[in-house]
């Protein structure tokens, strides 16, 4: 049977509301009893004199009893179905009235690690976006609001839950939230966990109790964590003026989670990779990654958990705009102008595919089967763009009095896209209908550039195109930002930036004042998630990069050039850039910059290079991509030859020190490390940076260039010995196989991975390393031409899916590039996803997916 599409049109608000939650838990692996007494309220009804009948969520219970105001319900009082309870309105006397249930459930065969769970002897939660209903009958709504005393009895050292503790004994504890909150921010954790403590002081002067639990013997791993934790609370206070609001905030790291972190109110669950880190064993990414995730959780106390979404077709409001946070958070306390280009390289490999193929949404869609499915680049990521675009318009003044003015209005509410808009319509008089099309229409917009100079005017001519949506309506123009300074030929400020704002399907901007010809700089900071077509020469773009102007735009303008060098080798052309001088330019000007100076000499990735091809060609062919980069990575090691060493040899980081400027220098010492390697067949120099190295990020990335040169046959076993106890390690470990085996080795190496002891497959983590690995970052193997690594991963999806729907469905997700590719690659990507589609017992999160890459 068809999976019922759920419709933002169709939104109705609850009949019931809950005023009051009581859970009580007996935590017995297999036979968890779970009883909840709820104070319900009536809020709409049918007629004057009837009630409608209470229906609530439930999913895989066991209903052991039911009561309304302490009168058990007989079987013909209520009705039970596969995913809800429905109780007869002659059942419901009063306008107000208690409802106890009882039910029973099962967490330790619970593999699909959503409700309540056990893994590795620690209950544990996951309940957004539906997960609570799995745990108890109730309104699993996120516009039912309510708060929360919960007690838990078990057998562990910690009973954790939201909110503030208010007792504790021998194999009980008992919580209680004062703030209102949905059902999907509930928490529960319990285990024999160890806990690292701290203490922040809030603006007002209240002490807060800081707390991470983990698992025995990852103590030490958490002094990152804690610093990172206590750096957002005193951002979110300085920036926001955004204070906690509990007497304790928890984070627990769990080894077995579905996602990176969930905010869960006052009791933040991580993904442990997200959490523990030390000077030893973690790489600088990791200490960057789980800095930007802390801060992204803990801003969800306001922007999602204190204010939340009236329904999960709002999802982007609390996601987008916190994210956004996030990316401020981030740029402030790391690198700002990396920090913007990883933002906006994420976007492009990631939310502009997806808006490019056909799991393309608007970033509020408007309907949707499984809502599992839309936690996407489209809804993080853009969400995220549309927050910036405003807040570059409105400007920084402005923006925090209208984000002030959403926090008093909407405090303890589910809102909407339309209260976020409204605030900022009040604080500036604008009217924002137009912009919000960003919400509305998918795709990514195009905006053409057309430039004209005279008497000494420069006149730019922006026409915007919106790509016709999926209902095959034609899109209507947005409103598009554009950041824009500009240069002189050479490359000398002109002017300061300047913002167009683009309204209207053709407009003109005028700028006067210049005595010649000037070279605009557009798009600074990549001002608008857009695709920008404007006619530059390749000294236009070489004379960017020897400006002073925006960062992001210098950055853009290498990554230019190297496409137009990459597209003469896939076509087996003449180059017509001379680029020695270039690489040798870009390393004196930037060399007190190492981050950004590893962004110049960096490549575009195989998504970019393959967007750019597909301007000229109507497929393309992912073995002649990878090649072309490693031909142009090789070529630009020949031309730095004679400095490399030297240049590699000079940097000097503190491997104690993770600061951006340490960072920085690692990175670009294992950019030069690529291109050494690049020009010696036997990677003498990776041999000796991974035997040598005291740091991690040296360490595996030398590991990667052995792996990649078929070198590894002393390294892979010697880093696995070393680090077999550490999990985390272990994970890159299978990912770096998985990635950057050889071509001609690469499907023996997957077989004998899954094989291997440590292969968990039941582990989202473990799983990803090797499987999800393989099929999102070896695009090369993936796209093998026999069909081969799609007949792979197919058989994978299908054996997960029956364990882990939302690991399978997100792997599904590798499938979408299927329009790109030429007929004979589309045929046989295409069976392999007819043979998931069609399997038995799919689950609907993996139906959703593959019907939707099917177009069926």
């Amino acid at each position: 049977m068809q999976p019922q599409e759920i419709l933002l049109s169709k939104y109705k608000e609850p009949d019931y509301t809950i005023d009051k939650v009581h859970l009580s838990f007996k935590l017995i692996p297999k036979a968890t009893v779970v009883k909840s007494r709820l104070r319900l309220n009536l809020k709409n009804r049918v007629s004057s004199h009837s009630k409608p009948p209470l229906v609530l969520h439930g999913k895989g219970l066991k209903l052991l009893y039911l009561a309304i105001d302490g009168k058990e319900l007989d079987k013909h009082e209520f009705k039970l179905s596969i995913d809800q309870l429905e109780i007869s309105n002659k059942s419901i006397q009063c306008d107000v009235f208690e409802l106890e249930c009882h039910t029973e459930i099962n967490p330790q065969d619970n593999t699909e690690l959503e409700g309540l769970y056990l893994s590795n002897g620690i209950y544990c939660t996951q309940c957004e976006p539906e997960g609570f209903r799995k745990i108890t009958y109730y309104l699993d709504r996120p516009d039912v609001l309510t708060k929360y005393k919960v007690r838990i009895e078990g057998n562990h050292d910690y009973l954790l839950s939201n909110g503030n503790l208010k007792g504790t004994g021998t194999g009980w504890a008992e919580w209680e939230d004062p703030w209102p909150k949905p059902s999907y921010l509930f928490a529960l954790v319990c285990g024999n966990l160890k806990v690292v403590e701290d203490e922040f002081v809030t603006m007002s002067g209240n002490r807060v109790l800081l707390q991470i639990y983990v698992e025995p013997g990852d103590e030490a791993k958490c002094a990152h964590a804690m610093k990172s934790l206590k750096r957002s609370m005193a951002w979110d206070e300085q920036q926001y003026q955004r204070e906690y609001d509990l007497d304790r905030f928890m984070i627990v790291a769990i080894s077995d989670f579905n996602m990176g972190a969930m905010e869960n109110k006052g009791l933040n669950i991580f993904n442990s990779k997200y959490v523990l880190a030390d000077e030893k064993t973690a790489t600088d990414t990791d200490f960057e990654m789980i800095e930007r995730i802390i801060a992204h959780e803990y801003f969800h106390n306001w922007t999602g958990n204190r204010i939340t979404c009236r329904d999960w077709f709002q999802l982007c409001l609390k996601e987008g705009l916190t994210v956004f946070r996030d990316q401020q958070f981030s740029a402030d306390m790391q690198n700002r102008e990396v920090v913007r280009i990883e933002d906006v390289i994420l976007l492009k490999n990631r939310q502009f595919r997806e808006d490019a193929g056909p799991l393309r949404h608007a970033v509020r869609p408007s309907k949707y089967i499984e809502i599992n499915n839309f936690y996407t680049a489209t809804v993080y990521e853009k969400g995220a763009e549309i927050i910036r675009m405003l807040h570059s318009i409105v400007g920084e003044e402005t923006y925090k009095k209208a984000v002030n003015l959403y926090f008093d209005k909407h405090d303890g509410q589910a809102s909407t896209i339309e209260h976020w808009i409204k605030v900022f319509e009040e604080s500036t008089g604008r009217d924002l209908k137009q912009f919000s099309l960003w919400y509305e229409q998918s795709g990514t917009p195009t905006v053409i550039s057309e430039e004209n100079f005279r008497s000494g005017t420069y006149t730019i001519k922006l026409t915007q195109e919106i790509p016709c949506q999926t209902d095959d309506t034609e899109g209507k123009p947005m409103v598009i930002p554009i950041k824009l300074s500009f240069i002189s030929k050479e490359g000398n400020s002109l002017t300061d930036d300047n913002l167009m704002v683009l309204t209207k399907k053709t407009q003109n901007f005028m700028f006067s004042g210049f005595e010649e010809r000037p070279i605009p700089v557009m798009l600074g900071d990549f001002s608008a998630p857009i695709i920008l077509k404007q006619e530059r020469t390749s000294n236009d773009y070489l004379t960017i990069m020897g400006s002073d102007s925006n960062a992001f735009c210098i950055w853009e303008a290498t990554q230019k050039i190297y496409l137009e060098l990459l597209q003469t080798l896939i076509k087996q052309e003449q180059p017509s850039i001379e680029i020695p001088n270039i690489l040798h330019n870009l390393i004196e000007k930037n060399n007190k910059n190492p981050a950004f100076l590893s962004k110049l000499l960096t490549l575009p990735s195989h998504e970019e290079l393959t967007v750019h091809m597909l301007k000229h060609e109507q497929f393309v062919d992912p073995e002649r991509i990878h090649l072309a980069k490693e031909k142009l990575d090789q070529n630009i090691a020949e031309l730095l030859k004679e400095d490399l060493n030297d240049l590699y040899d000079a940097i000097i980081s503190d491997d104690s020190n993770f600061d951006h400027l340490n960072s920085g220098k690692r990175h670009l010492k294992t950019r030069y490390l690529e291109f050494i390697t690049a020009l010696d067949k036997t990677a003498r120099k990776s041999q000796l940076c991974f035997d040598t190295a005291q740091n991690m990020t040296e360490i595996l990335h030398s590991l990667k260039l052995l792996v990649k040169t078929d070198n590894s046959g002393h390294a892979l076993p010697s880093f696995y010995e070393s680090w077999k106890h550490n999990p985390l390690l272990i994970d890159k470990w299978f990912s770096i196989q998985a990635i950057h085996t050889p071509a001609n080795k690469i499907f023996k190496v997957i077989e004998t991975l899954s094989l291997h002891p440590d292969f968990g497959w039941k582990n989202p983590n473990r799983f990803r390393s090797l499987i999800g690995a393989f099929a999102l970052n070896n695009s090369r193997c993936f796209h093998s031409k026999d069909g081969n690594g799609y007949k792979i991963i197919a058989s994978w999806v299908k054996k997960i899916d029956p364990v882990n729907p939302q690991v399978a469905a997100r792997l599904c997700t590798a499938f979408e590039t299927i329009d790109r590719l030429e007929p004979k690659r589309k045929k046989l990507m295409k069976s392999s996803l007819k043979n998931i589609r069609y399997s038995d017992n799919i689950s609907k999160d993996t139906m959703d997916i593959t019907t939707r890459l099917l177009k069926l």
